[in-house]
């Protein structure tokens, strides 16, 4: 599965920009945050489909559906899956991870 800071590539250059202006303390703590959030989403994505012998326990959500249509070999609805899971980690990283960082550092700033 795609990490989701591998999909907003701009989010690392905004992190090291910020770090160079001297606000690496608070933002620390958020970039921490959104690694964590991305380790736990990709195991929930990873496990929406999950065989043990005989059994398969499916749920419903992106990893299902990418799940689903790689097993069938429809390479057009895989990269409708893998597109909205993109835009739905970008959108995520621009609408609460960025403001959390840029307040984080506003408000942690050792100077």
């Amino acid at each position: 599965m795609v990490h989701p800071v591998q999909c907003d590539r701009r989010y690392h250059s905004f992190v090291g920009r910020a770090a160079a202006r001297g606000r690496q303390s608070g933002g620390a703590h958020v970039t921490g945050a959104v690694t964590a959030a991305g380790g736990a989403w990709n195991a929930s994505i990873v496990s929406e489909v999950v065989q043990w012998g005989d059994t398969t326990l499916r749920a419903t959500g992106v990893g299902a559906y990418i799940t689903r249509w790689t097993a069938e070999g429809d390479a057009a609805r895989i990269a409708l899956g893998i597109g909205v899971l993109c835009l739905y980690v970008l959108a995520f990283n621009r609408l609460l991870w960025r403001r959390l960082y840029d307040l984080a550092a506003e408000r942690l700033r050792l100077d």
